[in-house]
C-alpha cells in the first residue's frame, strides 16, 4: 500500500486506487461512481488525477496530514 503522496502515480486507475485506499475493487467502483469524487471517465476506464485525489482525501478525511493533539 502506498503511504506517501509522492509515491502516487500522476493519474490513477482502479488498480492504482486499490493500492492506496483500503477498499475492495467493488468499493473502489462505488467510490468512482459517487458524486464529488474527482474522476474522469475515458471510454470504460475511470482515471483519477493525483491532485484531485489528494484534495478529495484532505477534504473528506479527518485529521489527514495534521496532528491529533
Amino acid at each position: 500500500m502506498l503511504k506517501n503522496y509522492d509515491e502516487f502515480p500522476a493519474v490513477m486507475g482502479v488498480s492504482d486506487l486499490q493500492q492506496i485506499l483500503p477498499l475492495s475493487r467493488a468499493g473502489i467502483y462505488n467510490l468512482v461512481n459517487s458524486n464529488g469524487f474527482p474522476v474522469v471517465r475515458v471510454g470504460k476506464r475511470f482515471l483519477v488525477p493525483k491532485a484531485g485525489l489528494i484534495a478529495w482525501l484532505e477534504q473528506n478525511t479527518p485529521n489527514i496530514g495534521g496532528s491529533d493533539a
